[in-house]
């Protein structure tokens, strides 16, 4: 009780005025207050104080225990009652084994600690803080102030610009995430993003720089289309219909044929029909059904003709 005491008495003292102020020497002969007239003549006043005293309208017995004036009772520690607006008020403050309890009915200010309330709040000490429209707290759980934040830990956070619900949603100005299906991101209006578990899709000012994929179906960006089946490429000049053909800047692949180029000479073979032919700037080769026909163009740079000819068999 001793280690409780100084914490309820500062408690009551936020909450209300302490019946221990100047009033309880009003039924004593030390008291020097000016709010207050004596009726009763000083020669007529009984002074056994502290065992007892009396001059009208105060009495005093076992002081500070009872004490009666024409604005307080008290027997304590047990009970107190007060006129907080003078003798000729009603009561408006009662004490029950101060400072537990109390009840002030001029300021709506009442507790049984640790419950107190009154004046649209409600607190359970130090526990719960609520003040009506304006704000709650439930300690360590919860905080509440309106048009401000409300925190519930440690799952929700939230204010004014930010929205957290752990492990699944985040918003603020500038983004927005519900995990694991979405997202979104501006920044300062240069682009935005959009993206889920498989995809993501990017919007700029320049159309150059938007993307957008959905692995792993496909890809897409200012330059390219790409997909496991077909796809073209600006860049490297290259397209395909998986399993029927590629082609890029270098060749040319089909299930009947394949060919290619390097450095002004090409080639090409047509595996179903085992053939296949090259050419540079000195003429060109083709061979035919594993080299049973085949046909050689040669150059002639005087008189800018060519001269071919044609062999069948292995040798010609």
């Amino acid at each position: 009780m001793k280690r409780l005491t100084p914490i309820v008495l500062l408690a009551a003292a936020a909450y209300g005025h302490s019946p221990f102020d100047c009033s309880v020497m009003k039924s004593t002969p030390l008291y020097g207050g000016s709010e207050r007239v004596y009726t009763g003549r000083i020669e007529d006043r009984v002074n056994l104080w502290p065992i007892a005293y009396y001059r009208e309208p105060a009495l005093s017995v076992a002081w500070p225990i009872f004490s009666l004036t024409d604005d307080h009772l008290a027997i304590r520690p047990i009970y107190s009652q007060y006129r907080q607006d003078g003798k000729n008020a009603g009561y408006d403050e009662f004490n029950f084994v101060w400072p537990l309890c109390q009840f002030d009915t001029k300021h709506d200010q009442h507790r049984i600690f640790p419950l107190f309330w009154g004046d649209r709040h409600v607190d359970f000490f130090p526990l719960v803080w609520w003040r009506y429209g304006k704000s709650f707290t439930l300690f360590p759980l919860a905080w509440w102030k309106k048009d401000q934040y409300c925190n519930v830990f440690p799952l929700w956070w939230s204010d004014n610009n930010h929205k957290l619900f752990l492990p699944f949603y985040y918003q603020d100005e500038n983004s927005l995430a519900i995990l694991p299906f979405y997202g979104k991101t501006s920044h300062f209006d240069n682009f935005t993003e959009w993206y889920g578990p498989y995809g993501r899709h990017r919007d700029e000012k320049s159309p150059e720089k938007n993307y957008d994929w959905c692995l792993p179906f496909y890809y897409r960006d200012a330059t390219s289309f790409e997909t496991p089946l077909f796809g073209w490429d600006c860049n490297d000049r290259s397209s395909w219909a998986f399993p029927f053909y590629y082609k890029d800047h270098s060749g040319f692949v089909s299930l009947p044929w394949v060919s290619g180029q390097d450095k002004g000479s090409s080639w090409w073979i047509a595996p179903p029909l085992l053939s296949g032919g090259c050419s540079d700037k000195t003429g060109s080769f083709n061979a035919y059904l594993l080299g049973l026909a085949g046909q050689k163009t040669t150059a002639i740079r005087a008189s800018g003709c060519s001269r071919s000819s044609i062999a069948t068999g292995i040798r010609f």
